[in-house]
């Protein structure tokens, strides 16, 4: 990341495309980047800058140092420029926030826990807050620790919308049984993305609690939480389940029907023997592979 190596600005890239002699210039906002791209002329290349947020050079040149290799002077310096933005929220740019909280979690550095709760409490009507929130919530989840499940807990729960779907996967990744019933409440919410990376959570814990919710998830009009729920069922369900694997590999999304089918190996059951041909056939080649698996299972000739 630019960020992560200190660059303050990065890349102006030049793509072979058309547009019409009327265009100027177009800019599209982004959560840590600003697009802007100028057409060149008839038969030239459009120029695209993406430019990184933009501070103090010796600000970026601080963090870079304290992502690359942690000291107590650039830790000191990176606290205190938390600790601008968290009394004054414009002081800098969230990309700053960002990286350091990054490099937080990665050199699981304990004493900076505290900002990625912090930071995961931020007003989410403020500009670019959103994205601050998700990364704090997945940087907590990596490094754990103290307040760490009641913090994700809390903004699961309670927290906006947008970051429910990033604190379902910190739970996961937190390894907190505590997180399974909030999980499990997840599963359960309107947001396709948000019951897909809970039900992909919970197979991290495979609690009985959840085979319930894992199968009614199978019937979902959307394949990837179909697809999470038969993981779910594959990696951590008892043989009890087994009819209703043997009824997923027909299902019409080919990572369900593959799914399906580990967890049939993985029971050793014999639930969807009378498909064994048919998903010979398929032409999904993983499902293709493991029908070839049960087929000795099957015992077919």
């Amino acid at each position: 990341m630019a960020t992560r190596s200190a660059a303050w600005r990065l890349v102006a890239l030049a793509l072979p495309l058309a547009l019409d002699a009327g265009i100027a210039s177009a800019a599209l906002a982004c959560d840590r980047a600003t697009v802007v791209s100028t057409p060149g002329g008839e038969g030239h290349a459009v120029h695209i800058t993406i430019v990184e947020d933009q501070d103090d050079q010796d600000v970026w040149s601080t963090v870079g140092a304290f992502a690359h290799w942690p000291s107590e002077e650039n830790t000191t310096a990176v606290f205190t420029l938390l600790d601008d933005v968290l009394a004054s929220w414009p002081s800098h740019p969230s990309g700053v926030v960002i990286a350091i909280l990054d490099a937080i979690a990665e050199h699981r550095i304990d004493a900076g826990r505290r900002y990625l709760v912090r930071f995961a409490q931020t007003d989410p009507t403020k500009p670019h807050a959103i994205s601050v929130i998700r990364n704090a919530a997945r940087n907590l989840g990596k490094l754990g620790g103290p307040g760490a499940y009641e913090q994700l807990a809390a903004l699961a729960n309670d927290g906006p919308p947008e970051a429910a779907s990033t604190a379902a996967v910190a739970l996961g990744v937190l390894g907190d049984a505590r997180a399974v019933p909030v999980l499990e409440s997840l599963a359960g919410r309107a947001d396709s993305a948000t019951r897909q990376r809970a039900l992909s959570a919970l197979a991290r814990y495979c609690v009985e609690s959840s085979a319930d919710v894992a199968a009614e998830n199978t019937k979902h009009p959307d394949s990837r939480v179909r697809n999470s729920a038969t993981w779910w069922l594959s990696r951590c369900a008892t043989s009890d389940r087994a009819q209703l694997l043997g009824f997923l590999t027909g299902d019409d999304d080919s990572m369900v029907r593959a799914n399906a089918l580990r967890g049939l190996l993985r029971m050793g059951s014999r639930a969807a023997c009378s498909r064994v041909m048919e998903l010979h056939a398929d032409n999904n080649i993983t499902v293709s592979s493991l029908a070839r698996e049960y087929d000795v299972l099957c015992g077919s000739p």
